[in-house]
């Protein structure tokens, strides 16, 4: 079959749900979240639900066209949309079912983190996510899910249950603890390498009110601020999640910092009881420093105050890593770098880890590095092309800065097409031949490729893997 051939069959079949570059809809459909990615496939297929997924997937594996999964659409590299490929479009399939009894929540594979978190809090339910609405909640859990409840609740993929999966020879699986257990470690942390996921199953858990806060420092008080929160750290209770920012002032706040000067911003959440909310601040130190604002929510409005920051359609650039302490070399490095931040929007944000993350054993699951203590990273978001040197330039040389001062790993889910990956060095070398393991097993004919690929155990490029693409 040729891939003219596939686009009559996959026509013929999904009638105006397959998107070619006559229709006028497939410009829009192929758009992802960063603007820089701007990919051509054969066509998209409107999937919306298993049956569709697998008759789209085997028939372009029949004709030898490559294939790309499309749920949120928000990877940094734009993995999600393939050139000259058929992209498997989930964006439909999007529904969110709340067990009341069980507190199990049912979710489309193609859902957003807005729609979780939604549902759930409508029962007074959360599951721990990321930081942003318009998040994927697929490509999230794959890649493990850090967010504000990641310490008091653990990853989003550890309150994973199960998890339908089509698999590279287009067979529908269930991925639990007891079905196809291999496959449903590997999916818990090793990204979309094993097959495309059309239902998640989430055990959830109670939610009121959270309060969250924030604390603006500027530059000349930033130093000691960092140096004082990276000190507790390691004491904080795990109900208070932390992000510091490194960043430009949104708005005007009298005369500590004005709009557009680079500030420090202490973001936190505290999802214990409301009474201790006070003490937890407190327990940051920073209460003699900057500007403080402070109020109670409920947790899908914090999960949607990243939005604004994150629009559709801006160009972006990321790069991750960990930190094991945040130390004052840490901090100088960062105000080094705030001085020379670009004229649209940069930032350097540091999510404290820990908590509930470390519950887990290191071996439960295939996400790496449980044990680090901070995730970074060093991201940049502007509109005209004109300006990409410039903040290319200043996420290189940022991330090159920190990158000496941090520990070995970084977040999968933050990992770009600028990088180059030693997964070996990610997963560490006995998760790495589990996961190929398992590749080999699941998809041996290396259907799927996220912008992590894990080759198959008895592949020849497991040896030289130069990363993503």
């Amino acid at each position: 079959m040729t891939p003219r051939t596939l686009a009559a069959s996959l026509s013929k079949y999904f009638g105006e749900r397959f998107l070619t570059p006559g229709d006028r809809r497939y410009d829009s459909a192929r758009k992802v979240w960063n603007g820089m990615v701007d990919k051509r496939p054969l066509g998209l297929v409107k999937c919306a639900d298993g049956r569709d997924v697998s008759i789209a997937l085997t028939e372009s594996v029949a004709a030898g066209v490559p294939i790309s999964i499309l749920a949120g659409g928000h990877q940094i590299a734009g993995g999600a949309v393939i050139e000259d490929g058929v992209v498997l479009d989930l964006s439909a399939m999007r529904s969110v079912n709340v067990d009341r009894q069980s507190s199990n929540v049912s979710v489309g594979g193609g859902a957003l983190l807005g729609d979780l978190d939604r549902a759930a809090s409508r029962y007074g339910l959360a599951v721990p996510a990321g930081v942003v609405s318009h998040t994927g909640v697929g490509g999230l859990t794959l890649g493990g899910g850090i967010g504000w409840l990641s310490r008091s609740r653990g990853l989003t993929c550890d309150r994973l249950l199960s998890a339908r999966v089509i698999d590279g020879t287009g067979r529908e699986r269930l991925a639990s603890s007891t079905e196809n257990p291999d496959l449903f470690w590997a999916m818990r942390g090793g990204g979309g390498n094993f097959g495309v996921v059309t239902e998640f199953t989430y055990e959830a858990a109670p939610i009121g009110w959270v309060t969250f806060g924030t604390r603006t420092v500027n530059l000349q008080q930033a130093r000691a601020a960092l140096i004082e929160y990276g000190s507790r750290a390691d004491t904080l209770p795990r109900q208070l999640q932390v992000m510091v920012k490194v960043q430009k002032a949104l708005s005007q706040s009298g005369p500590n910092h004005r709009r557009g000067e680079p500030v420090v911003t202490f973001e936190w959440m505290w999802s214990g009881d409301p009474v201790d909310a006070f003490s937890a601040q407190e327990s940051l130190g920073l209460e003699h420093l900057g500007s403080a604002q402070v109020a109670r929510q409920r947790f899908a409005e914090v999960q949607s105050h990243q939005d604004h920051r994150y629009p559709h359609g801006f160009r972006y650039f990321l790069k991750p890593g960990h930190f094991n302490a945040l130390t004052a070399e840490v901090a100088d490095a960062m105000l080094k770098a705030a001085e020379s931040m670009p004229s649209e929007d940069a930032q350097i944000e540091v999510l404290l880890l820990g908590g509930a993350i470390d519950d887990v054993p290191e071996s439960e699951t295939a996400y790496p590095k449980r044990s680090a203590r901070f995730a970074y990273n060093v991201t940049a978001g502007w509109e005209s092309d004109l300006l990409d040197q410039e903040h290319i330039g200043w996420c290189r040389s940022t991330h090159q800065s920190l990158n000496r001062l941090a520990t070995e790993g970084a977040y999968i889910n933050f990992l770009g097409a600028d990088e180059v990956v030693d997964l070996s060095s990610i997963f560490g070398a006995a998760k790495y031949a589990r996961l190929r393991e398992v590749k080999a097993q699941y998809d041996p004919g290396q259907i799927f490729q996220p912008m992590v690929p894990i080759p198959p155990a008895d592949s020849p490029l497991a040896a030289t893997n130069s990363g993503t693409r």
